[in-house]
């Protein structure tokens, strides 16, 4: 089910960093999803989200890195550019953590087809269904940027992504995370995020389809 903003920002912060560390070694991720992330010391001061499996990650190079027209990860969570094109760089961690966003906060998964090719048209075509309530709260324009179908108008890696994170989190939850993080000035952009449609699946079935 959803997870508290207060409780998830700082939470979500602590996995970014981590990525944002592999990110500085040209280490992208490429296979993030629920499942890759598990929340250490639950309910206590120690508690953080922790990133796992690095089984399929990849050298930053923005060029191939498999053969042509082989995809690898999971359909739910690809990126655009890398359907399209194969192309490796850490805005496809973004990207993936931009979805996990949205299902912390909404207990529910942004896109839930079973159907691998549907997935992967929805994310290359930009139709990702976002609910009102985000779209228009604190941490729609950080979404947005994060979700932008075009590669380059994201955040450009996981540290980027992080700073506007920890700037919504000292607006929105105050004392309560501020003494975890700085103040930052989140960037701007523009992405692709449409209203939420009936028929929605359940996260259960996302871990069947997964």
């Amino acid at each position: 089910g959803p997870m508290a903003l207060e409780r998830a920002l700082p939470l979500f912060g602590d996995a970014l960093d981590a990525l944002a560390t592999g990110h500085r070694l040209e280490v992208v991720h490429k296979d993030l999803k629920p499942s890759n992330l598990f929340v250490a010391h639950p309910g206590d001061r120690r508690e953080r989200l922790v990133v796992l499996d690095f089984g399929i990650a990849g050298v930053q190079d923005k060029a191939r890195l498999t053969a042509t027209g082989q995809v690898l990860g999971t359909p739910q969570y690809l990126a655009p550019e890398y359907i399209r094109d194969q192309l490796v760089s850490p805005t496809i961690d973004v990207y993936q953590m931009g979805l996990i966003l949205v299902e912390m906060l909404t207990g529910r998964p942004v896109v839930n087809e079973r159907n691998a090719m549907r997935c992967m048209m929805i994310h290359s075509k930009g139709l990702l269904e976002i609910p009102d309530a985000l779209r228009t709260g604190p941490l729609g324009a950080v979404l947005d940027q994060a979700l932008a179908l075009d590669d380059t108008r994201r955040f450009p890696d996981a540290e980027a992504f992080s700073e506007a994170i920890h700037s919504v989190a000292m607006e929105v939850c105050g004392p309560l995370v501020s003494g975890q993080f700085p103040a930052r000035v989140p960037r701007t952009g523009s992405g692709n995020l449409r209203r939420p449609t009936t028929g929605e699946l359940s996260a259960d079935d996302m871990d069947d389809a997964s």
